[in-house]
């Protein structure tokens, strides 16, 4: 009940915001880009092995990562090696978060944005790769 105001929003939790009720849950890993430890884990609901995520900046499954279901409420996604040691696969070019900004797991909705406004949602923040000098 309001009173003496109009209301001018309803806010919901994130995994309310689709019917399927698929969600990523958001997260601050921290990684460097071309790390040793390469392995980003992405919690959230209803994941099956045909999950398909969207990133920003944009990451190809089999491309620039592998993609292991563990259960329905995480994946873990491996960062693969470059092709040499001067062109190394990178979760970011730069440093900055990476973002899921959409998530498919086969059903009949297809891709369903995440995050407020399908913005995406942060899984992981990524450090420059440090350097000696």
């Amino acid at each position: 009940p309001i009173k003496n105001g109009v209301q001018i929003a309803t806010v919901k939790a994130d995994e309310e915001d689709h019917p399927s009720g698929v969600t990523v849950t958001r997260t601050t890993q921290t990684l460097y880009q071309t790390a040793a430890i390469r392995k980003l884990t992405i919690q959230g609901s209803g994941f099956n092995s045909a999950t398909d995520l969207t990133f920003d900046p944009p990451l190809v499954k089999g491309t620039d990562y592998t993609q292991r279901f563990v259960n329905a409420n995480k994946i873990v996604l491996t960062l693969k090696k470059g092709t040499t040691h001067s062109n190394p696969r990178r979760w970011r070019w730069e440093g900055g978060p990476l973002l899921v900004t959409s998530i498919n797991v086969g059903g009949k909705e297809g891709a369903i944005k995440v995050g407020s406004g399908g913005q995406g949602i942060q899984v992981a923040n990524i450090l420059f790769d440090p350097t000696v000098e």
